[in-house]
């Protein structure tokens, strides 16, 4: 081998070989390079050796699957959505002059399930409602046929909160003075500015019955246009009318009908084939003693029920309940 010379001969030509290899490395540069090579392992050793500790000291102590709990994956701060009541809000036209036999639609509904704020208003100002089971819409329907009822409008509403919701009947554009008979049969009068009548709805489960919800059905007066923005700023502020509320229990197929006794007819000239044959006469209370003299009242009861673009029809309002959440 080449490096048997370091290793062969005696104790003295064995040192004499060694210098002559260090002067050899010495001379050639080796050793210059290896001194620069042993530096450079000693800086990466070391830099290894601290990365390595400060990566011991960040990572945490591992926790065996075993002791993973259930309870430990659930969230720690979980959401409660609340629970909705989802409506369904059919609107019917009905030739004015088929108003009396609404009678007959209402009287095979059920008020005895009704419970009425102010229930001798209720009927001062004209208004019907009843209530009615999935058993009932059949038959429900086959009589609002006979009173040439035609399907206007449907409508999904979801109530979820005390606010309530609602949907619109009439927009007032201008001032305008309204009046409704209270319970002690006088009548009341105050004027509104621009803004919408409609019909609120508030709902909430009932505890510890599984799919039944309390519902209070009421008019309401609200301040604005119909605006998208409007609707938003006021949506919590209105202003009810106790003479059309009440309250009842409802669930899944249940629905509420709401209609009118009767009221004026504003003049207005139909379009073709909507002309009714005979005008149904108003209540006495809806028109003023010098009706010849002076413009028909505006009334709570025609701003729910009469369209003021269609005087020669009035409107229904089928409230139906799609379900209770849980």
């Amino acid at each position: 081998m080449t490096t048997g010379w370091l290793v062969s001969g005696g104790s003295g030509q064995r040192t004499s070989n060694v210098r002559a290899a260090l002067t050899f490395l010495t001379n050639s540069g080796i050793m210059k390079r290896m001194g620069r090579i042993s530096f450079f392992i000693l800086v990466s050793v070391c830099l290894v050796g601290f990365c390595g500790c400060w990566e011991t000291q960040q990572k945490p102590d591992r926790i065996p699957i075993g002791d993973i709990k259930v309870g430990d994956l659930e969230p720690t701060d979980p959401v409660h959505l609340p629970r909705q009541i989802h409506f369904r809000i059919f609107s019917f036209e009905v030739p004015i002059d088929k108003t009396p036999m609404l009678q007959q639609v209402f009287s095979e509904l059920d008020t005895g399930q009704l419970r009425f704020a102010e229930a001798a208003a209720f009927q001062a100002n004209g208004f019907l409602a009843g209530f009615g089971t999935g058993e009932k819409v059949n038959k429900v329907s086959i009589l609002l046929e006979r009173v040439e009822a035609r399907r206007k409008a449907t409508r999904n509403l979801l109530v979820y909160d005390d606010a309530g919701d609602g949907f619109s009947v009439t927009m007032l554009n201008s001032k305008e003075e309204v009046c409704w008979k209270r319970s002690d049969g006088k009548v009341a009068k105050d004027v509104f500015s621009v803004g919408r009548f409609a019909w609120m709805l508030k709902a909430a489960p009932v505890p510890n019955i599984r799919g039944v919800a309390e519902v209070r059905i009421l008019p309401v007066y609200r301040m604005g246009t119909d605006s998208f923005l409007t609707y938003l700023a006021r949506m919590r502020d209105y202003t009810p009318f106790d003479v059309g509320a009440f309250n009842l229990r409802m669930s899944r197929g249940d629905f509420v009908l709401l209609g009118s006794r009767g009221g004026p007819q504003a003049p207005g000239k139909p379009a073709a084939g909507d002309q009714p044959e005979a005008a149904n006469q108003p209540n006495a209370w809806d028109i003023p003693a010098e009706a010849d003299e002076q413009p028909l009242e505006l009334t709570l009861n025609r701003l729910l029920f009469y369209p003021p673009d269609k005087p020669w029809v009035i409107n229904l309002y089928m409230i139906l309940c799609a379900g209770v959440g849980d």
